[in-house]
Formats: structure tokens, sequence, C-alpha cells
């Protein structure tokens, strides 16, 4: 979003000030868009979900990857 703060422009200069404003809200909206997913997910599908993600599937390391869960189902509270 900062990138877009070095475009000089005026008052009077409508397209400029409508496309900038267009693509930064743009970029608001599928943040947000992007941030609920991914905490969607780590929701439903836990801590398998993001070892995943981090580059741990359980299929090089599996003790790894087993203990880091087990560690991370006993801390969460799930109701």
């Amino acid at each position: 979003m900062e990138q877009f703060t070095g475009i000089i422009t005026s008052i009077y200069n409508f397209h400029t000030n409508f496309i900038v404003g267009a693509i930064t809200g743009l970029l608001t909206i599928f943040a947000k868009i992007a941030s609920a997913i991914i905490m969607w997910n780590l929701i439903i599908k836990g801590p398998s979900w993001a070892l995943s993600l981090v580059g741990i599937d359980g299929k090089q390391s599996e003790m790894i990857s087993q203990g880091m869960e087990n560690t991370l189902n006993k801390r969460a509270n799930i109701v």
C-alpha cells in the first residue's frame, strides 16, 4: 500500500486518483479475504495444515510432525 503514496496527484486529477483508490481498495479487500481463508483453514484443519505450509507434511519426517501436532493439540482449546 505504501507504494501508492509516492504518486503525486492533485485534487483535480480525477482519473489518477480513481485508479489509485481502486487499486488500494482491491488490495485491501483481497488481503482481508486471504486472511479470513487462512484463519478458517487453521480452525478447520488444525496443526496438520499449518505444518504442511511450513514444509513438514508428515511424509518425510513423521516423528517430528506427530510430536509437534500432539503438543499443539494438547495446548489448543477445542470446545
